[in-house]
């Protein structure tokens, strides 16, 4: 901006310079935190065994991994055009469910389930420390 301010066809970046800056400064921070989203595996969890259940299951989870690799969505139909999910866990098969895919795992989580999620989410992030 500094370049552009000295010509007389953008002498309106000198007299709005903080402005503009601040709007640059929003537009990077909202650019960065979508990113990060972004990257992060989204899960739903659907547990038949009702609400308790999917709460113990996400803390079970985030006991494992932090919001940098998983972020657990509340929507099951999106209103977008696009599933705000990666994949669902559920306790119970989804036959009907064939846009996103569905790992059952047992309630409360065995070994095989964590290790069954460890292995998508090495398969996205390469090795976790």
């Amino acid at each position: 901006m500094q370049k552009y301010e000295s010509v007389p066809d953008y002498s309106f970046i000198k007299v709005n310079m903080d402005v503009i800056a601040t709007y640059i400064h929003d537009l990077f921070t909202a650019a960065l935190m979508m990113e990060r989203y972004t990257s992060s595996l989204h899960i739903k969890i659907i547990a038949k065994k009702g609400f308790m259940w999917e709460e113990f299951l996400k803390a079970e989870i985030r006991r494992h991994y932090s919001e940098d690799f998983i972020v657990f969505c509340d929507e099951l139909n999106p209103k977008e055009h696009w599933a705000q999910h990666d994949f669902i866990i559920s306790d119970f098969p989804l036959p009907e469910v064939t846009d996103v895919d569905v790992l059952v795992w047992h309630m409360p989580p065995t070994k095989r389930d964590l290790e069954d999620l460890d292995t998508i989410v090495r398969a996205k992030y390469g090795t976790i420390e």
